[in-house]
């Protein structure tokens, strides 16, 4: 079901190779941006929900990101 994201014309796919959802590269958005547009795609065309897992590893994402994802996802 995963793979067939890519149908909502949004921008976000199913990497079939990395387990994940992923998006095209948009380089005027922030990580933050992109995060919860992904969250919004696949919660809105699935019932699928989206949350950070409680050990979360930040890899080269600004902290200014890392804390508005923090805030609007609980983990």
């Amino acid at each position: 079901m995963y793979q067939h994201i890519y149908r909502e014309a949004a921008g976000v796919y199913w990497d079939e190779n990395r387990h994940g959802f992923k998006s095209t590269p948009m380089k005027e958005w922030s990580c933050a941006k992109w995060f919860f547009h992904i969250v919004g795609v696949v919660q809105s065309g699935s019932s699928i929900e989206l949350q950070l897992g409680k050990n979360v590893e930040w890899c080269k994402i600004p902290d200014q990101d890392q804390a508005e994802i923090e805030r609007g996802n609980v983990i």
